[in-house]
């Protein structure tokens, strides 16, 4: 009984060191060198930041037996992720990868709640919502964790200093108001006035922005690469420049003169 007990044990610690050297040996079927470094917490969720730019966020997180690196692209808004899967006996690999699609009728911030997500088979199309499943009893059915899923969008979205609303990523002025000075493409840009900071957004043709402005709303406006061009924008016909408070920044911007030589609502920031 004696030698079938230590047999027993011997094969018990045998296995326990295959499954850790899996472990540690696992390398994912995509890998990404990391650019940026540094890591994020969001609800309880660990995220190694891969990289972090003006295209977009990668970030990965390992859970002891698989890994999930989630990309955003900020031009368009995309989202998706990566899950490869390790078996700690056989030490072979399975990878899947899925489009994180985000609610066009949805704001979607870092630390508000994040609703109206579905997750989508890149190979099969098969389609997840996760709302409905959370509200089901099959929960266990979904391949990548609600919560996990739920966390890695806000983590994206608070590295970028960004956030996605009608299927566009808005990134904060503090991030990009000097690049965009320099941009030699583009003139203007989208802009919303939302939590007291102003988030930058897709170009705008001239005619775009013009009718940006004639709409004469408050939160949603225009940003120009400068002065010149905000000024041109509106014909000459409008404030002196102004300073905007926002999340400790100033923004100038100008407002329009409408009819009968009325101030209008609507900003027109530039760099």
């Amino acid at each position: 009984m004696e030698k079938i007990s230590i047999s027993k044990r011997l094969f018990t610690l045998f296995l326990a060191f295959v499954m850790l050297a899996s472990f540690i040996t696992f390398t994912p079927t995509t890998a990404y060198a990391s650019t940026h470094g540094g890591t994020i917490s969001i609800d309880g969720y660990d995220f190694y930041i891969l990289w972090n730019n003006s295209e977009g966020v990668g970030i990965r997180h390992n859970d002891g037996t698989s890994q999930f690196v989630f990309e955003l692209n900020l031009e368009s808004a995309d989202i998706s992720v990566t899950a490869a899967h390790v078996n700690p006996l056989t030490r072979s690999s399975t990878t899947e990868t899925f489009q994180i699609n985000l609610n066009p009728n949805f704001s979607y911030i870092s630390g508000h709640d994040i609703r109206g997500v579905e997750l989508v088979n890149s190979a099969t199309n098969e389609t997840f919502n996760l709302d409905s499943i959370q509200r089901s009893r099959f929960v266990f059915a979904i391949p990548i964790g609600i919560p996990l899923t739920h966390a890695a969008v806000s983590a994206l979205l608070a590295i970028a200093m960004a956030m996605v609303i009608g299927g566009v990523a808005y990134i904060s002025a503090s991030q990009v108001q000097h690049s965009i000075r320099n941009h030699h493409t583009h003139q203007y840009f989208s802009a919303i006035l939302q939590g007291g900071d102003v988030w930058i957004g897709n170009a705008l043709s001239f005619n775009d922005a013009r009718v940006v402005v004639g709409r004469n709303h408050t939160a949603r406006g225009v940003w120009a690469t400068n002065f010149g061009n905000a000024s041109a924008l509106l014909g000459g016909n409008h404030t002196t420049p102004e300073l905007h408070f926002g999340n400790g920044m100033f923004y100038t911007h100008i407002h329009p003169f409408m009819a009968f030589n009325m101030r209008g609502h609507v900003h027109v920031w530039f760099s």
